[in-house]
């Protein structure tokens, strides 16, 4: 995974920006909710721990999306989870288990992509992904204790992906899937043209849908 998406890098808090500047322009309030920042002065030592410790709740902490978008005055409410990839390799990485959380419990949830090399731009909805779109998905040795517990979910929600187990992520080391860069053009739109189709027809956006 690539390192250049920790939040206080400076990549990152770019594309954070450029997300939240159009959200405003586009009349939404935005709210920062990353575990880090709401925790931030006296709580930090209290966020350090946190992102030490390998348990289902403190990583559904740790996975929560970064950004949270209420218009003002239509009926949308969704999550933003900025993504970066300065890295060599152009694939796109994707923490796995709070993606499956997102899909699981009906949240709208954004993921926006930037790689900083090859400048390209997209953003692709969590509940739109198949197991066809994920190029494999890695499950670090930090894990090693509970491979089958997440094995499980995975092959749960993505049926047939190739999981690969063992290793370091060189980021979080939290498990991850993997989008080739051949194939994210061909899923991730712009983030304003979806921005601006939600505003445009609210009614289409986040229905009550039946499984």
């Amino acid at each position: 995974m690539d390192k250049s998406a920790n939040p206080n890098n400076k990549n990152h808090k770019d594309l954070e920006t450029k997300i939240k500047d159009y959200l405003v322009a586009r009349d939404f309030y935005v709210e920062t909710l990353t575990y880090h920042n709401v925790m931030k002065g006296k709580s930090a030592a209290a966020a350090d721990r946190l992102k030490r410790i390998d348990k289902p709740t403190a990583l559904a902490i740790r996975g929560e999306p970064g950004l949270l978008a209420i218009h003002r005055t239509k009926n949308i409410v969704f999550y933003v989870e900025p993504k970066t990839n300065g890295l060599k390799w152009r694939n796109c990485s994707i923490e796995v288990l709070p993606l499956i959380e997102h899909r699981r419990s009906k949240k709208k949830c954004l993921y926006v992509y930037w790689d900083t090399k090859s400048k390209f731009d997209g953003c692709i909805w969590a509940d739109d992904l198949s197991s066809d779109d994920i190029m494999r998905v890695a499950i670090p040795e930090r894990w090693s204790d509970q491979y089958d517990w997440i094995e499980s979910r995975i092959e749960s929600e993505f049926p047939g992906v190739d999981i690969e187990k063992g290793g370091s992520s060189g980021g979080s080391n939290d498990p991850y899937l993997l989008i080739a860069e051949y194939h994210i053009e061909e899923i991730m739109p712009k983030f304003p043209s979806v921005v601006d189709e939600m505003v445009e027809s609210p009614e289409s956006f986040d229905n009550w849908d039946i499984d």
